[in-house]
């Protein structure tokens, strides 16, 4: 699935690029927001564990990142480090806006955050094994067509 090189990837159509790049850059605009917001009553929410909203959060913002850029271990690594470093941005910058910093929010922020590169790792790969064989099965189509109309026209 992964290796330690960067393998050359097909190139990827500029509206899926643009898309990618709208949806992840508005997910951490809404992420920011969302989490400079005053508190929402929790009882009103239907996942009442602080951290368990938190987890989901980051699983979002890793698994955008996973889907579309992360192809190595090591690319896995920097990018988790970046997640981790917004997130630690993220809560040292609430008490500014009236809510609290609280560590366990970080560490959860980190652990969505890496299940969701490690989704989005896994959901790429996965994804690439279909569309191929997908393509194999069309070929294999497309050439028994051909063969067919061939031994029809003699």
């Amino acid at each position: 699935m992964l290796a330690d090189t960067d393998e050359p990837q097909p190139a990827v159509p500029r509206w899926q690029r643009v898309l990618w790049w709208c949806a992840l850059l508005g997910y951490v605009a809404v992420l920011l927001t969302a989490t400079h917001l005053p508190r929402p009553p929790i009882q009103h929410l239907p996942v009442r564990n602080d951290k368990v909203l938190h987890f989901l959060a980051y699983f979002v913002f890793g698994l955008l990142l996973g889907m579309r850029t992360i192809r190595t271990w090591r690319k896995a690594v920097f990018f988790l480090a970046i997640i981790q470093t917004f997130a630690m941005f993220d809560e040292l910058t609430q008490p500014f806006f009236r809510r609290t910093t609280d560590i366990f929010d970080w560490l959860s922020d980190g652990v969505g955050g890496a299940c969701g590169i490690l989704a989005g790792m896994l959901l790429h790969s996965l994804l690439r094994q279909i569309a191929g064989q997908f393509s194999l099965l069309l070929r294999r189509i497309a050439s028994r067509s051909a063969t067919k109309s061939a031994e029809s026209l003699t």
